[in-house]
């Protein structure tokens, strides 16, 4: 996934956004191990006016701008 990106949440294909940004998420632990590193996307969801705090399955954040894990969303339509 990169920034451009229109993503899907996969529990709920109704929301989407578009990815700001994708970086990965620091863990000596899994990297000692030897597994996959962990990616967070920033995602505009475009679903009106989300209460700014609230935390649930769009990621955590303010207003429609949610910090989310990346394996909780798929490409609907990859940009360029």
């Amino acid at each position: 996934m990169k920034p451009g990106d229109l993503v899907v949440l996969k529990e709920n294909p109704k929301y989407c956004g578009i990815v700001i940004t994708r970086k990965i998420v620091d863990n000596i632990f899994k990297d000692s191990l030897g597994l996959e590193p962990n990616y967070t996307l920033n995602v505009l969801w475009n679903i009106g006016d989300i209460p700014v705090g609230e935390v649930g399955s769009l990621g955590i954040g303010s207003g429609n701008l949610r910090s989310i894990i990346e394996d909780l969303v798929e490409v609907q339509n990859p940009a360029g």
